[in-house]
């Protein structure tokens, strides 16, 4: 038995069967979009790459079919023409209409005398040729392959009680100008229209706009408490717990936390197996984050070292070095001169979600010395420089500052990838992009 059970997908396709949508506040934001959906409102849902809107939409199919409904999922992902997608779903419904119009076949007109001529599929496929009931018509597909084609389809469904509701995935600004409104204006469907949180700052229709303002339901990136929840029904609440202190960070997604999680995982699960206790005791116990900063500095310094290794202009202090700012010494973490100027650097980590600015003084002074008539310059053993930029390193979710400090923030599980388990590609990437921030590569 394992510890964790995390999805085998880390993004949800419209192929998966019967996903979960867990954490309370995801629960409670979807178990409204349905109520919504099946009073019939049309909503347009919203969020960014990796939050869960598709898994939305299939949890959507499986429960609104659970409740007489014709759910059809429309994928706009390859931006393919919505007429085009919508009757290639719909083939897939054809077989439900069929089973309503074999219900309904007496009244249709599939009668006693009907029945001793032909069998129901003969005479079905018959009435095809010249279909006189809607519901005959819509199983057929004898509509016009166009927007107003799908209009009528829909209308015809729905004057017969058939409940279709449209589930349209990865929708984009020229879908929703060209198709959804006049398809929302017409009201013969429900929908729900997925979409990237980006293209809503893109639709210049004012009237469009305020609809889609009016309807909107956006998934938000998760807090730290959705993160705990997530984790303590992947994990228990114990090891989710103690994994949620480790992998979150602000503004990930859904995909991110999953994918991160499972990482962090299976590091731990290299040294302990299924082991709950070796598992708790790894987590909990993992060594001074405090002490664990001199490690990284050395780790950090010994990257950068890669990126410059060839560069004769460059200097890098392989250890802390002095530097003095007025009248007081400082010790900084990271020191690096480049064509004269100087590139001071700390890094810090934490097990608080704020790091004060007291945390990291060394660089907050000698911004405040600059900033307070300072002329720029500090010595490193008695030579003046010039301070081009002063930078911190943190895994801390947050950061007081007041003065202009430049702040790089790394995930602790990154951190604890490189130190604990030496698997440093991530961090080495952190690292480069960096120094590119910086102009230093």
């Amino acid at each position: 038995m394992t510890l964790c059970s995390f999805p085998e997908d880390t993004i949800t396709k419209l192929t998966t069967i019967n996903p979960k949508i867990l954490g309370e506040r995801y629960i409670n934001l979807y178990n409204k979009l349905l109520n919504r959906t099946k009073e019939g409102k049309t909503t347009f849902l919203t969020g960014e790459p990796g939050m869960g809107k598709t898994t939305f939409l299939i949890k959507l199919k499986e429960d609104l079919r659970n409740d007489n409904f014709i759910p059809l999922v429309i994928d706009l992902a390859s931006k393919s023409d919505f007429t085009e997608e919508f009757f290639f779903s719909f083939e897939g419904v054809r077989e439900e209409i069929r089973k309503i119009i074999f219900e309904k076949r007496k009244e249709i007109g599939y009668t006693k005398w009907t029945w001793v001529k032909k069998e129901f599929g003969t005479w079905l496929d018959r009435e095809c040729e010249s279909p006189s009931h809607p519901l005959i018509k819509l199983y057929c597909k004898k509509y016009e392959k166009s927007l107003d084609g799908i209009i009528e389809m829909l209308r015809d469904a729905k004057s017969q009680n058939v409940k279709i509701a449209l589930l349209i995935d990865e929708a984009r600004e020229d879908d929703l100008a060209r198709y959804f409104h006049k398809l929302i204006n017409s009201g013969v469907a429900t929908m729900v229209i997925a979409f990237p949180t980006s293209e809503i700052g893109k639709v210049s229709d004012k009237a469009l706009a305020r609809r889609i303002k009016e309807n909107l339901t956006e998934i938000e990136q998760p807090n730290k408490r959705d993160v705990e929840e997530i984790l303590e029904h992947m994990c228990g609440p114990e090891i989710g717990k103690e994994i949620s202190q480790d992998v979150f960070y602000p503004d990930m997604t859904i995909a991110e936390l999953v994918q991160t999680a499972r990482e962090f995982y299976f590091n731990v699960q290299k040294i302990c197996e299924e082991n709950k206790e070796c598992f708790l005791s790894h987590l909990k116990n993992m060594e001074n984050l405090q002490e664990r900063s001199k490690d990284l500095e050395n780790l950090i310094r010994g990257i950068i070292r890669d990126f410059i290794k060839d560069r004769m202009d460059f200097i890098l202090f392989d250890t802390q070095k002095k530097i003095n700012v007025g009248a007081k010494d400082r010790l900084m973490d990271i020191v690096l001169i480049y064509k004269d100027k100087l590139y001071l650097g700390d890094v810090k980590l934490t097990n608080q979600e704020m790091l004060s600015q007291k945390n990291y003084e060394n660089v907050s002074d000698v911004v405040s010395y600059i900033d307070n008539g300072g002329d720029g310059k500090v010595k490193i053993d008695k030579k003046e420089y010039i301070v081009e930029k002063v930078f911190l390193i943190t895994n801390a979710k947050k950061v007081e500052n007041d003065h202009k400090i430049t702040v790089f923030q790394i995930p602790l599980h990154e951190f604890r990838e490189a130190l604990e388990f030496h698997k440093t590609d991530k961090v080495r990437e952190r690292i480069r992009n960096i120094l590119v921030s910086l102009k230093l590569i």
